[in-house]
């Protein structure tokens, strides 16, 4: 609607664009009752979450739980870890049904005191 360059220059059209772009931050600043500036911009959710897995400290006895309908955007950044041992374990839930839906109690069950935040 803009058409201009965010934080790129002085014309009306690129303020305007810079002002509704930082807007958004202050929404989901307030969404997730979280500061402005505790964001990262990534380019899709691979990047994202290759980003938490590189960026948390693991300790080499923590495992990761996820489940086996994950894509794999989600799912090799932990098994890489556990590759390069730098997690013991990645720990796969799987549906409790052929509708696909999940038991809470087997996340329980695959759930420790090891297990990653």
């Amino acid at each position: 609607e803009y058409r201009a360059n965010i934080h790129r220059g002085a014309h009306r059209l690129t303020k305007r664009a810079s002002e509704e772009y930082e807007a958004v931050y202050g929404k989901l600043a307030k969404f997730f009752n979280a500061p402005h500036d505790r964001f990262v911009d990534v380019k899709n959710a691979s990047e994202g979450i290759n980003l938490v897995a590189l960026g948390l400290d693991f300790k080499p006895d923590e495992n990761v739980v996820t489940t086996s309908v994950e894509h794999h955007s989600n799912l090799l950044p932990w098994v890489r870890l556990e590759r390069r041992k730098q997690i013991a374990g990645v720990r796969i839930v799987e549906p409790s049904d052929r509708e696909g839906h999940f038991d809470v109690e087997t996340f329980k069950e695959k759930i420790d005191s090891k297990t990653t935040r």
